[in-house]
């Protein structure tokens, strides 16, 4: 016959079936080997005897443990463990394990669901849901239990997706998820780009929020309201995305998005002179060219050429007066150039 071990020899944690706490340090003693204190625990009640109700108080209890797996391996190495449920026969001790690191490293987490979904990983999916209802009762809560797997492998495509690119992406659809759901994926999903972008959401946005400027809007005249709300986001969104970096561009950001312009730059002042001020420096008018010497010199025109048809005639008419014995007056060259020039209007007309 299989025996009862009461809880105050586990102890570490308020059990509601028995209503009994003990210190953490009277478990681990037991846990890791106080064989006589152990065997006079199992002599005293019969565990099989356990209602369904207490049976349920007493999974919770143990799923709250810090380390519910030492509990519940000290379970099956008596060969007790089917006092809890009957079908509980085969316990996933290494996912166990997964979830204690997840819960040293985030402190105040609540792992309650997640050590829920280890203790019935082995089990069928009837056998899941019969225990479920025994220890969860809250239908949202059991639907989200028997669900963190296959909705974290939908998140966890989302999250490696171009849907997902940017930070402002990816805290968007992590904020549509259930708490339990972002663990589990910390817990169970070592992809860094996963890690990362899970953290960012848990740890580095929370610390944006707390400090947008709420104050700075208001002295620029924006009342509290939905307004007010849609600016915040706007900027939050912005600075998880790098592209508000400094005060500066928080300044221009919320003037810009609450419709405000931007202040006339004061006119620039002349510098007063005084004792121990240097005297301004007169900048110099550029000089003009220096006037070409040699440009000035006028240079000699020389004398335009007669028309190649009147030089012929001239050389004709000089040689036939030439043979006759005739002697004609020079002609200046300019009546020479006025007369070829009457004899050629003629022939025109």
């Amino acid at each position: 016959m299989v025996h009862f071990l009461p809880l105050d020899i586990i102890g570490g944690v308020n059990h509601p079936a028995f209503g009994i706490h003990q210190d953490v340090v009277a478990a681990t003693q037991v846990v890791i080997g106080v064989g006589a204190s152990l065997n006079a625990a199992l002599e005293e009640r019969v565990w099989g005897d356990l209602p369904p109700g207490k049976q349920a108080s007493e999974i919770e209890a143990v799923l709250r443990e810090d380390s519910p797996e030492r509990v519940l391996k000290l379970y099956q190495d008596r060969g007790i463990l089917v006092g809890l449920d009957r079908n509980l026969t085969r316990i996933a001790f290494d996912r166990f394990r997964k979830i204690s690191v997840l819960s040293r490293k985030s402190p105040g987490e609540d792992v309650f669901l997640l050590n829920f979904d280890c203790l019935v990983s082995k089990l069928n999916t009837t056998q899941r849901q019969r225990l479920a209802k025994k220890v969860l009762v809250d239908p949202k809560l059991i639907k989200l239990a028997l669900n963190l797997d296959r909705e974290a492998k939908k998140a966890a495509r989302l999250l490696s997706s171009a849907r997902c690119a940017v930070p402002s992406q990816a805290y968007k659809l992590l904020s549509q998820q259930p708490r339990p759901l972002l663990l589990y994926l910390l817990a169970t999903y070592p992809q860094a780009m996963i890690q990362s972008r899970i953290k960012n959401y848990l740890v580095k946005a929370p610390q944006l929020r707390a400090r947008l400027p709420e104050t700075e809007l208001l002295v620029l005249g924006v009342k509290p309201g939905p307004k007010f709300d849609k600016i915040l986001e706007r900027v939050f969104l912005d600075q998880l995305d790098g592209k508000i970096k400094t005060h500066q561009q928080m300044v221009q950001e919320l003037r810009s998005l609450a419709g405000i312009k931007e202040p006339p730059e004061p006119a620039a002042q002349p510098a007063r002179s005084g004792r121990g001020s240097k005297p301004a420096k007169v900048e110099k008018a550029p000089e003009s060219p220096k006037p070409n010497k040699l440009a000035a010199v006028a240079t000699p025109t020389k004398p335009a050429k007669a028309p190649k048809a009147t030089v012929a005639r001239q050389s004709k008419a000089a040689t036939q007066d030439k043979s006759a014995g005739i002697k004609r007056p020079a002609r200046a060259a300019g009546t020479v150039d006025a007369a070829a020039r009457q004899k050629r209007k003629r022939g025109r007309a």
